[in-house]
């Protein structure tokens, strides 16, 4: 458990680096961290993911960027 949102949404953008070819545990840290700091806040993680090569991690990007529904 983290102490605080900042604090754990560095630990969210580490995993995310981290997890290369684990797709799923990368979508789940990259929805967490739009969770605590929203889709405007979020939106360079979120691009960053769009260009990734694993489609799995992409279609979750997809669905957190900016404008999606």
């Amino acid at each position: 458990v983290f102490e605080n949102k900042e604090l754990e949404a560095t630990a969210c953008r580490s995993l995310i680096k981290e997890s290369t070819g684990q797709p799923f545990y990368q979508a789940a840290c990259l929805r967490r961290l739009v969770s605590l700091e929203g889709k405007k806040k979020t939106r360079k993680d979120v691009e960053q993911a769009l260009k990734s090569d694993d489609e799995i991690f992409r279609k979750a990007a997809e669905l957190l960027r900016p404008g999606a529904k």
